[in-house]
């Protein structure tokens, strides 16, 4: 079972709140990087990157925590 196998098993909605909050997040970063007078970037980053990890297989512990 491969690191991918888990989330291949997620409902479509979450997949796709997934694959959306990934690019938001690197837009965030592009937007931090290129733009001198973006405020709040580093802390909307933050709040989509734990969104993201509440989403993932098995949550914070990650997919290989069912031991």
């Amino acid at each position: 079972m491969g690191y991918f196998d888990a989330y291949r098993h997620l409902p479509s909605w979450r997949l796709w709140l997934y694959v959306l909050l990934l690019a938001a997040g690197l837009a965030l970063i592009l937007i931090d990087l290129f733009w001198k007078g973006a405020q709040y970037t580093t802390v909307a980053f933050l709040a989509v990157l734990i969104v993201m990890i509440l989403l993932r297989p098995g949550g914070v512990r990650g997919p290989r925590s069912r031991g």
